[in-house]
Parts: structure tokens; C-alpha cells; sequence
């Protein structure tokens, strides 16, 4: 192209356009361009404009071409791309079913059947899981594992049952024995009261006419003991009750300040409880607080805690008696002392049958109180003192009161 833009050749053999101008716009816009390339996209087609420069502009190259073969190859490039991802996705499809087949779904089926076994249900069937890869070796193991574990469960069934069986008649052969051993108990204490009763009697009748003191100290001695003997048998009696649930319980509305009151007075009294050197202690109470209780029963109780602070006090120390309404509907008894306390080993079965350390006492007595206690519809319990700085045991034991008015 000339400078003014005329067409010096066009590349045809007509050269159709020479000497014409090409009056597009990037022709314009190449005219005007003394040294500068010019590229333009126009629709499909790409122009490319550069000045011929020796001293001066002496022309202009001009070149068009045309964009629709590089559409046909992207679109050609886009189908073939498409086609290749159709054909991976159709690969990766194909193979992420095998490997579920042929991995996954027999991992599952292992997995279900190990949740089953853990429920105990043996009837699960792993055979049916063909495999011929490391699967299907593991769910061989499997099925010999839970082979083996369903023949150890039926020979450990077999076993217990069997156990069972044994532990059954030795449990009714127990039976046979505790119930020989409390008729023997009741019948030994039955025939025991029977001679006490005159020996303890004249005994007494002895003492009170015997006036040499030596012969007194001997048959004082011979009263003691046959006393003991007397509460011995009545505290074999009373736990043969127990266990037969025969212990009788004959409640009257009684004034509990007079009867405690009657019980220390007995204590403090007579000599022969044998607490010379050991102080009772029962606050002046001017309440009456009464109860539907067995007099002789409650007076047992009392006696009993009395006797085991006695047995735990050395040789001099007090015990202290106290009765007051903590609860709107109970009363409660408290009887603390000065002794040695409860020991550790003891305290956790505190009201069991012969849970006593001492060489004097049976351990019957708590076994027996706690008895008549709870047929009261009360409650008993027992503490050292130690936690509060103090030395000794403290036993506590309510009761329900009357619900008729209480009266002064």
C-alpha cells in the first residue's frame, strides 16, 4: 500500500483491488500510522497493520485473516475434550463399581455381621461373602472366629448351667442347715430359760439371807451370771424370732421422757448394774413426748445401747442421755459416751449379727435393737465422735410420735 493508503498489490493474480483504498475503518486508522504496528479483531477476522519505513514512510503491509479455521479447531479441541471426559467419567464410574463390589460392599457386610455378633446373634452367615481377593481370606478368619466363639458360648452355657445346678442344691442344702440351726437355737434357749429362772430365783432368795461377806461377794457372783445367762438365752430367742419373722411387737401409748426417765433411775440406782465409777447423764426434760411403741421392747433397745457404752468405757467416764423432737413427726433418742469408740473394722457392719470385737458381749444386741427399731417405723445408726474432737460413740434411734395429743 502507498502512504495515501492506494493498494499497490492485494496477493490475488487479478490484483482486483490496485490502486483502490480500502475505505474500512482499520484501513483509515493504518493511514493515519506513520510507525506504529496495529493488530484489530473485527468480528471473524483478524487485521494486522505495519509501516514500511526506509527514511521515511514509504508504504504500508496490511494483512487480514480470517478466524473461522481457528474456531473450527477450538470447537474440533472442545468435542475431543468432551468426548475424552465422557470417556474417564465412564471409566471412573465403572471402576468405583467394581471396587465397591468387589471392596466396600463386602467391608460393610463383615462390618454388620461383627455389630450382630456383638448383639449375640450367631445366626449371621459370612459364607455368603465370595471372595477370592484378601477379603474374601478375611471373611473365611471371620467365619472360623465366630465358629469358634459360638462352640466356647454353647460349652460356657453348658458350664453355668451346670454351675447352676450345683449352686442350687447347695443353696437349698443351706436352707436345710440355717433352718436346723435356728430350731436348734430356738430349742437350746427354750431348755436353757428354763433352769436360769429358779437358779436366778434362789440365788436371790440366798443372798438376801446370807449375812457373811465373802459368802455375799460368791453368790453376788452366782446372781451376775445367771443374769447374763438369762439375757443370753432371751438374745437367742429374740434372733430366732427374727429370722422366723415372729417377733411380736405389742405397741401401747407410752410417755418415752417417763419411760427413759425409770430406765437411768434403774441404772444409777442399783448397784449390781455394776457402773460405780461412770456417770449417767439425763437432762431434766419436762416434755412428754408420747409413742405407739412396745414398752419392753424400747426399754430393751435402750438398755442395750446403755450396756455397750458401759462395756466401752475402761474405768471412769460418763454417758450421756438425750430426747428431743428434731423432725415435725419423729423423736430422737441419743445416747453418747465417753469410751473408746467404734472400731474402723466394725462400724461398716455395725447392726449385724455378732459384730463385736468384745469379750464380754455377743453382738446381738445392735442386730436385735435395729430389729425392733424398724418394726417401730424408726430408724437407727451409730458414729464415733472423733470427727467432732471428741472421744467415745454416739448412737442415735428415732420414733414416730403418737399421732393422738401430746399432753404434759
Amino acid at each position: 500500500m502507498h502512504p495515501d493508503g492506494r493498494v499497490i498489490t492485494d496477493g490475488t493474480p487479478e490484483n482486483r483491488y490496485y490502486n483502490q483504498k480500502l475505505n474500512d475503518e482499520f484501513g483509515m486508522k493504518s493511514g493515519r500510522s506513520l510507525n506504529k504496528l496495529l493488530v484489530e479483531i473485527d468480528k471473524d477476522r483478524l487485521h494486522v497493520s505495519a509501516p514500511v519505513i526506509i527514511t521515511d514512510k514509504i508504504g504500508m503491509v496490511r494483512a487480514d485473516f480470517t478466524l473461522k479455521v481457528l474456531d473450527t479447531g477450538l470447537n474440533n479441541l472442545i468435542n475431543t475434550l468432551v468426548i475424552v471426559s465422557g470417556i474417564i467419567s465412564i471409566v471412573v464410574i465403572t471402576l468405583g463399581l467394581f471396587i465397591s463390589n468387589s471392596i466396600s460392599k463386602p467391608i460393610i457386610r463383615l462390618r454388620d455381621a461383627a455389630n450382630e455378633i456383638t448383639k449375640g446373634n450367631f445366626n449371621v452367615d459370612i459364607r455368603s461373602i465370595n471372595s477370592n481377593n484378601e477379603i474374601g481370606d478375611l471373611s473365611f478368619q471371620f467365619q472360623k472366629m465366630k465358629e469358634s466363639i459360638v462352640s466356647m458360648s454353647e460349652n460356657l452355657n453348658k458350664l453355668v448351667e451346670e454351675r447352676t445346678k450345683e449352686l442350687q442344691r447347695a443353696n437349698e442344702q443351706l436352707k436345710d442347715l440355717d433352718r436346723l440351726k435356728n430350731e436348734f437355737i430356738d430349742v437350746a434357749a427354750h431348755e436353757l430359760r428354763t433352769p436360769i429362772q429358779p437358779i436366778l430365783s434362789l440365788s436371790e432368795v440366798l443372798q438376801s439371807r446370807i449375812k457373811d461377806a465373802k459368802q455375799q461377794e460368791l453368790v453376788e457372783l452366782i446372781v451376775r451370771n445367771a443374769r447374763r445367762l438369762q439375757r443370753l438365752t432371751q438374745d437367742l430367742l429374740d434372733v430366732s424370732k427374727i429370722g422366723s419373722r415372729s417377733l411380736t411387737i405389742k405397741k401401747e401409748r407410752i410417755n418415752l421422757n417417763e419411760l427413759i426417765r425409770s430406765i437411768v433411775d434403774e441404772y444409777t440406782n442399783e448397784p449390781k448394774k455394776g457402773i460405780p465409777n461412770i456417770e449417767l447423764l439425763y437432762p431434766l426434760n419436762k416434755d412428754s413426748f408420747y409413742v405407739e411403741a412396745d414398752r419392753s421392747r424400747i426399754t430393751q433397745v435402750l438398755s442395750n445401747l446403755i450396756d455397750n457404752s458401759i462395756k466401752s468405757i475402761a474405768e471412769e467416764g460418763t454417758i450421756f442421755i438425750n430426747l428431743e423432737k428434731k423432725q415435725d413427726d419423729y423423736v430422737t433418742v441419743t445416747v453418747k459416751d465417753s469410751g473408746r469408740g467404734i472400731p474402723d473394722d466394725i462400724l461398716p457392719k455395725l447392726f449385724t449379727k455378732f459384730s463385736s470385737k468384745s469379750l464380754s458381749g455377743t453382738g446381738l444386741g445392735l442386730f436385735i435393737s435395729k430389729s425392733i427399731i424398724e418394726s417401730h417405723n424408726g430408724k437407727i445408726w451409730g458414729e464415733n465422735n472423733f470427727s467432732r474432737g471428741e472421744s467415745g460413740a454416739t448412737f442415735y434411734f428415732t420414733l414416730p410420735i403418737s399421732e393422738s395429743k401430746n399432753e404434759e
